[in-house]
């Protein structure tokens, strides 16, 4: 996998382990075993950057779900490493939109008379992975029932 993203994530996981934060090298461990399987499942025997980041994506809502189960069951010190690890997850992905974004490009994008699904399909092939799919569904959400 000659993917530059996947090389600083393995190169980062070195530095960590060399330098004794062991702590970010696991994280940084299992993002790679996890980019190590799509490679492995890949056809092609490679994974993108865009696969990478669809990957990483997936891996921080998984994260801030576990968080905030963990949140609710009072479980502080499985929920501070889940913090952590999502925070290790964000160095890797791109800067995420804000509302203001999001809300210009829906603006350009999304007509009146779209269904809900069509508008969110044509909204995040705009926004691939530069934005959190729920705010965009609210949004979206938002637009449809003004029109």
């Amino acid at each position: 996998m000659d993917n530059s993203m996947f090389e600083k994530i393995r190169e980062d996981a070195r530095r960590a382990l060399k330098s004794g934060d062991t702590k970010k090298a696991q994280a940084l461990r299992y993002l790679l075993s996890l980019l190590q399987k799509a490679q492995e499942s890949s056809v092609s025997g490679k994974v993108d950057e865009e696969e990478v980041l669809r990957i990483l994506n997936k891996e921080l809502k998984s994260k801030k779900e576990a968080l905030e189960l963990f949140n609710k069951g009072d479980r502080q010190d499985l929920a501070e490493n889940e913090e952590y690890e999502i925070n290790v997850l964000k160095e890797y992905l791109p800067k995420m939109m804000d509302a203001k974004e999001l809300e210009k490009i829906i603006e350009e994008n999304v007509v009146a008379d779209d269904d809900f699904g069509a508008a969110m399909g044509k909204v995040m092939a705009k926004v691939q992975g530069k934005a959190d799919g729920s705010l965009v569904a609210q949004l979206v959400k938002q637009k449809l029932d003004k029109s």
